[in-house]
């Protein structure tokens, strides 16, 4: 995610907002960080998750430090009474 392991940094942390009915999560990949793979999933119960259709990239921005900040949302509208979470799992390849 572009930090250091062994120094905290808050703001390098993956951040959640809530627009228009869909939730985008957005968070700094380190494009130097091989084998590594970052995936969004979602899930309506938090037992069973989702990942690949049910979220769209919605931009790549290149920090010009060797990272890139992405941001993904989900592909549905919610309605008032929907429930739904999203997560960031990270897995070696």
């Amino acid at each position: 995610m572009g930090g250091d392991p062994n120094s905290p940094s808050p703001e390098l942390l993956p951040a959640a907002s809530y627009v228009d009915g869909r939730i985008t999560l957005s968070f700094r990949r380190d494009l130097s960080a091989g084998g590594v793979v970052a995936e969004i999933e979602t899930s309506g119960d938090l037992l069973t998750w989702t990942g690949g259709a049910t979220v769209e990239l919605v931009s790549s921005i290149d920090n010009g430090d060797g990272t890139v900040t992405v941001s993904y949302r989900n592909t549905l509208v919610l309605g008032e009474s929907d429930q739904l979470f999203i997560r960031l799992r990270i897995t070696e390849e």
